[in-house]
């Protein structure tokens, strides 16, 4: 009997003995993940049960002058799914079939999506996916059963005018950041601010709480100078000439002289916003307003009249004696197909002679010409809120180099730096900040108007108003008369045509010209100034700019000037007025301008003699230092290179006396 108890006794406290063991155990255990893990359980628990949410700040639309859209974000869904969830809860074909099916995707391709990582606990299947599109896979992912799929929020860009002004918007990217043009220019303005948030889930992933930690922000609503009606205007008449020409590349640019706004911007050719070239460096993307520095041949010589004009007693009806069309610079004999004799200043402009262009540029002088053509901001960023490349001015002022640059070679320009220098002529002298944001608006509602920068005095108000009866004249009885001289409407400009450079062969192209056209419109109160350059044009004449540029100008001038309701001149409207025809007679004065001095001296040739045969209409800049000497321009009578101080006839085809 006592045996009996004491071996009770004796497996009671070996019980308690492994009772205390395994309490101990626990508790340390309990101590272990309560104390010791305890942190780490938490952000396991947390994992499970908790889930980052990103919330996307809708990025700011942008608008044209009149508030019509021209890039909006519209939310979008994208869909996901738990690979490692369709394992081990569901039927892996049901969630393919589901999920191919609301999402028009193929089914294998779904699979593989799926199959790819089935352990991973969560998989983007498609994104900016149309609200539409995804209402039945987001309203299922709702419902018990489908919890291994859910919808998150994102945004799209859209453009509600289509491709209009593709060049200056730029496209945003899938990652909602902006890749060219104004969206990546101004992207910290037009983002907002991201935000995110705290959602707390049960077993099934079911979203029974959410915390924002961070509020998200719109972005910035810009409004811009642009006119959508004359930015449409403007791209179809470059388009149109440039396939009729049969032109790779062209821009053309409309600014408000008065202030510097851009009315319209527009290169040839035009891409996709929502699907642009997949190479950075296609041309495609490039905005040749901006980007893109080309010798603009006789166009600049509006720079050397004018500076004539400020610097020197040589006014239109000066007498500048050309000789017998041949001139000698530097060695090199330079002859104008336009031929010689005695012609007023306004005529050499109006007929864009070379020689005589070199001439007054002679008297202006290297410092003086170097100076105006910097101040009419060559060679300087413009401040456009845009990515940019500033054009290039020869760094010497050789004699050669002067007489290049009075003629539009030995300096790189832009399309946007040409339509600031005309705009200096077109609103009596300023020099201003061209523009491409009218207004902005923040998330506060507020609208914040953009003033226009006071414009810099670089010419007096007389040389300009003498300058702009000068551009009249090449309208009525110059290079634009045929092909650029407007209806209704008195107007000035300039045509222009460049020896084609390619940088890459570093050597001018024979037959091809940068043909480009600058003008105003109309002349007494100028309310647009229009550029129009169209690069590596082909032909002797037809690839020049008064065949291909200005034709645009005059069909952009008047599509802007009627759609800003600017009426016509009625003087001009009358049936049967006089059109001037003759070239090389001397300009009437126009009532509207003041008239100028009108000295009587005349500018007389100062040759030495030579035994270099070197017919060139021009000198361009490889023949500055250190450049390149195989070169030719359009109006030479036959086509000549230069090598080692000798000249070889290639071509003796005698050219048509016109603007080169």
């Amino acid at each position: 009997m006592h045996r009996v108890e004491a071996n009770s006794e004796r497996r009671i406290r070996w019980i308690a003995r492994i009772a205390a063991v395994w309490m101990v155990v626990l508790a340390a255990r309990m101590v272990d993940l309560q104390i010791r893990q305890h942190d780490s359980i938490k952000k396991q628990a947390q994992h499970q049960q908790e889930r980052q949410v990103g919330l996307h700040g809708v990025r700011g639309s942008i608008s044209d002058e009149n508030g019509q859209p021209l890039a909006i974000s519209v939310p979008t869904d994208s869909v996901w799914v738990s690979p490692s969830r369709i394992k081990r809860d569901s039927n892996l074909d049901t969630a393919v079939l589901i999920l191919a099916t609301g999402l028009k995707m193929d089914q294998a391709q779904v699979r593989n999506l799926i199959l790819k990582d089935p352990d991973k606990r969560s998989l983007r299947i498609a994104r900016q996916v149309s609200r539409r599109e995804s209402a039945d896979i987001c309203g299922l992912s709702r419902t018990s059963g489908f919890d291994y799929m859910w919808c998150e929020e994102e945004e799209l860009r859209e453009h509600p005018a289509g491709n209009l002004a593709a060049h200056v918007l730029g496209p945003v990217g899938r990652d909602h950041s902006g890749q060219y043009g104004i969206e990546r220019s101004l992207e910290s303005e037009l983002a907002g601010q991201h935000g995110k948030s705290r959602v707390v889930v049960d077993s099934a992933s079911n979203a029974y709480q959410e915390q924002i930690e961070q509020e998200a922000k719109f972005g910035t609503h810009l409004r811009l100078t642009l006119n959508a009606d004359i930015q449409y205007a403007v791209e179809q008449a470059l388009a149109r000439q440039a396939i009729k020409h049969n032109v790779a590349r062209g821009t053309a640019t409309v600014m408000d002289p008065r202030t510097g706004a851009i009315l319209a911007m527009a290169s040839y050719p035009n891409f996709e916003l929502s699907k642009p070239p997949a190479k950075a460096t296609d041309p495609a993307l490039v905005n040749l307003a901006v980007k893109y520095p080309f010798e603009p041949g006789s166009v600049f010589k509006t720079i050397t009249m004018a500076a004539a004009i400020e610097t020197t007693d040589l006014r239109p009806q000066t007498l500048i004696d050309c000789g017998a069309g041949v001139i000698t610079i530097g060695g090199f004999r330079i002859r104008d197909v336009h031929g010689g004799g005695v012609r007023t200043m306004e005529a050499v402009y109006a007929n864009s002679m070379n020689t005589g262009s070199i001439r007054v540029g002679q008297r202006v002088g290297s410092a003086n010409l170097r100076h105006y053509i910097q101040a009419f901001g060559f060679g300087q960023k413009t401040g456009i809120e845009l990515p940019e490349e500033p054009g290039y001015v020869q760094p010497g002022m050789q004699e050669i180099t002067r007489a290049s640059q009075s003629i539009g070679y030995a300096v790189n320009v832009t399309s946007l730096q040409l339509a600031r220098a005309t705009s200096v002529i077109a609103n009596g002298g300023l020099l201003v900040k061209p523009y491409l944001v009218a207004s902005r608006r923040g998330p506060d509602g507020v609208e914040r108007v953009t003033k226009p920068e006071p414009g810099k005095r670089i010419i007096s108000p007389e040389t300009a108003i003498t300058m702009r009866r000068m551009m009249e004249a090449v309208m009525l009885r110059g290079t634009g008369r045929r092909t650029a001289k407007l209806e209704g409407y008195t107007s000035g400009g300039k045509t222009g045509t460049a020896r084609y450079y390619d940088t890459q062969a570093r050597k001018y192209i024979p037959g091809k010209f940068n043909a480009s056209f600058a003008g105003m419109a109309p002349l007494n109160d100028p309310r647009v100034v229009v550029v129009v350059n169209y690069f590596g044009t082909h032909g002797e004449q037809v690839g020049f700019g008064g065949a291909v540029a200005a034709p645009v100008f005059r069909e952009i001038a008047h599509a802007s000037l009627r759609i800003l309701g600017i009426p016509p001149d009625p003087n001009l409207m009358r049936e049967g007025a006089p059109d001037a025809v003759n070239p090389d007679e001397e300009v009437a004065t126009t009532p509207a301008l003041p008239e100028p001095p009108r000295p009587t001296t005349a500018v007389r040739p100062s040759d030495s003699g030579t035994n270099n045969k070197f017919s060139l209409a021009s000198v361009p800049y490889p023949l500055a230092q250190g450049g390149r000497k195989d070169v030719s321009h359009p109006t030479d009578q036959g086509q000549r290179s230069f090598s080692d101080g000798s000249a070889k006839q290639i071509s003796t085809r005698a050219t048509r006396k016109t603007e080169p």
